[in-house]
């Protein structure tokens, strides 16, 4: 069974061996492998995940990095674990609300608002 999340939260400095020949060797390169996949099988149907890096590197730098990488939240490792839930559902809803303004036919926002990501929980 594959596993279909509507949130991932990927740490930064996380190691891992997808496979043999291939190595990720940050949260960065997973959540853009994700964003990337994610990109690529979109349809009307399919829920977008939330993705989310976790680190303790937030300079503004770094967190362009992550923005860049497809990351709608960066969570600072500092910010408070049990005062996560409400921002990451509330971040979901909103992602699932920018989802059902795209048009179906052209994948175009048919309001012109902006987006609200990304989305920095900062200490």
């Amino acid at each position: 069974a594959v596993l279909k999340p509507d949130i991932v939260i990927i740490d930064e400095n996380f190691d891992f061996e997808f496979s043999p020949d291939q190595k990720f060797c940050s949260g960065t390169e997973i959540c853009r492998a994700l964003a990337h996949n994610q990109n690529k099988t979109k349809s009307s149907n399919k829920k977008e995940m939330l993705l989310c890096i976790r680190s303790g590197n937030t300079s503004p730098d770094d967190i362009q990095d992550y923005v860049r990488a497809g990351a709608h939240f960066v969570i600072c490792k500092s910010f408070n674990n049990k005062a996560l839930a409400k921002p990451l559902l509330d971040g979901f809803r909103f992602l699932q609300e920018e989802q059902a303004a795209l048009d179906d036919t052209t994948k175009e926002k048919k309001k012109k608002s902006g987006s609200v990501f990304p989305i920095l929980l900062l200490d």
